[in-house]
């Protein structure tokens, strides 16, 4: 008999301080100055896009775990991650 490993477990994003929701993902948005949480951001949206990616997940024209600064509108001067 042989031993199915178990599947991998979803993280915990890090705290932001907004959000918006989409169809397909949502986006976080971070202070520029919390670099630490910004990167850790980006590596558990990653992590979680990659099971959600094998579970047969399409996440369209999106891409879990980029970020950009915005730089104008409602998110100006925040850091926006892609979450699935």
């Amino acid at each position: 008999m042989s031993k199915k490993s178990a599947a991998p477990k979803r993280k915990q994003m890090p705290k932001h301080v907004n959000m918006r929701v989409g169809i397909k993902v949502c986006w976080y948005y971070y202070k520029p100055e919390d670099k630490e949480v910004i990167e850790e951001a980006v590596k558990v949206a990653r992590h979680n896009a990659k099971i959600d990616e094998e579970a047969g997940y399409d996440f369209g024209y999106c891409s879990p775990g980029s970020q950009r600064l915005c730089k104008e509108g409602e998110y100006a001067g925040l850091v926006e991650v892609c979450v699935s």
